[in-house]
């Protein structure tokens, strides 16, 4: 049977992980089909894998310097000892602190 994170709880770790501003939870839209689960709201989509084994941060902002919309995808996975230990950015590796 496969153990889905639920709402709040994807919520709470995406908003640990993150240093911007989320929308408010009850503000957000959660869905959850064979496997995967996954919150939207405002210019958010948050996914994981059910169990939180990897956590997928979809964010699109308006950039007024090319006047265009731009997309960055964060990904964070190898969680073990209560963290992730892999993070990266537009599939960039960017370096943890694990401590």
């Amino acid at each position: 049977m496969v153990k889905y994170l639920k709402k709040r709880k994807l919520y709470a770790i995406a908003k640990s992980l993150i240093k911007e501003e989320l929308p408010s939870c009850k503000d957000c839209k959660y869905t959850f089909y064979r496997g995967s689960e996954w919150i939207t709201g405002g210019s958010y989509k948050i996914s994981s894998l059910a169990c939180g084994a990897w956590i997928h941060i979809n964010r699109c902002r308006f950039d007024e310097e090319t006047d265009d919309f731009v997309y960055e995808e964060e990904i964070y996975s190898n969680f073990w000892d209560g963290k992730y230990h892999y993070h990266s950015i537009n599939g960039k590796p960017v370096a943890m602190d694990v401590s």
